[in-house]
């Protein structure tokens, strides 16, 4: 997907945020295939001992959850979970978030080999995905269109894999990210446009 001139992508997201794409219908196994699962995804985000991250992984956290932060599903819910699918050396970092930044109403769940598991809208409201094999990743983005989970493609070229958002890291360091306006509007996923400032603080300046 091309790269989109910050101002028409606030003009773009803006509409799909006021006019909206509609909602999904209601899942109704699905719930408590979810609420069943939540239980034993608590269980599976264990906290590590605090410790003081590099300024790209600050970053790296900072802009994950702010895109979580800025995105609203078509279903509210008091807890959402968050999925973190793939290779990817960021899982301690997003798992150990919520609980640094005082957020609980996140939990971080991983999936090992997310071919077994056909359900994963049902049961992941966001999802962080890392370096996949060619056929789990195409098996994935089948999966996933149309449906109200916000996702989230590490170190994606062109962003048009099937993703909302993709990052990708400069040679600096500093952490960029694409959206995928089309993904967006399938999902139903209602995406403030703010959320393209998260881009543009300096590196330094996470928190």
């Amino acid at each position: 997907m091309p790269l989109v001139p910050a101002f028409l992508m606030l003009m773009l997201l803006a509409c799909l945020v006021g006019g909206g794409a509609s909602a999904r219908a209601q899942s109704s196994p699905g719930e408590q295939t979810r609420a069943a699962g939540a239980e034993t995804l608590a269980a599976d985000a264990q906290e590590e001992t605090p410790r003081e991250l590099a300024p790209h992984e600050r970053q790296l956290a900072r802009i994950v959850y702010g895109i979580l932060s800025f995105s609203h599903w078509p279903q509210p819910m008091p807890h959402r979970v968050l999925c973190v699918l793939g290779s990817t050396s960021y899982s301690p970092i997003l798992a150990a978030e919520p609980a640094r930044q005082q957020t609980p109403a996140w939990t971080v769940r991983a999936v090992r080999s997310p071919a077994a598991n056909d359900l994963l809208y049902q049961t992941c409201d966001a999802m962080y995905v890392g370096a996949l094999p060619d056929a789990e990743n195409r098996a994935l983005w089948l999966q996933m269109q149309g449906r109200p989970v916000v996702t989230i493609k590490e170190q994606s070229a062109y962003c048009d894999e099937g993703a909302l958002f993709c990052l990708y890291f400069h040679e600096d360091g500093r952490i960029g990210f694409q959206v995928n306006l089309d993904a967006v509007a399938r999902s139903g996923i209602r995406v403030d446009p703010q959320v393209l400032k998260l881009a543009r603080e300096p590196l330094g300046d996470a928190p």
